[in-house]
């Protein structure tokens, strides 16, 4: 049965991401992920996280445009404006992890 090739879901992926976002203490959530990349077959497993990846930065881009203009349209002075300003620093970090994510993933093949 170690031979059988194992998927990650888009959903496990992101779990794995949310874990790495608050540096999470749990180490059971993250030792669960690592045993199912390794029970995959390499190229499987890099396929899978970079669809994965690719699924989840596509939405996230459009999200921190539509934030980038919702900043835009507000005063510096106006109540909204920290709070918008710090959604987009947030979506903007999501990104950046993603996109190392996916050269770590690129380098490896």
């Amino acid at each position: 049965m170690a031979n059988a090739s194992v998927a990650a879901s888009p959903r496990q992926v992101g779990l794995f991401l949310a874990i790495l976002m608050r540096q999470s203490t749990e180490n059971q959530d993250i030792e669960t992920f690592f045993r199912l990349v390794q029970a995959m077959e390499p190229n499987k497993a890099l396929h899978d996280i970079r669809r994965s990846l690719h699924d989840l930065a596509q939405p996230l881009a459009a999200v921190t445009g539509i934030v980038d203009l919702m900043l835009l349209e507000q005063q510096g002075d106006s109540p909204l404006y920290e709070d918008i300003h710090l959604i987009n620093e947030r979506l903007e970090k999501i990104l950046e992890i993603v996109a190392h994510i996916q050269a770590i993933t690129r380098a490896a093949t």
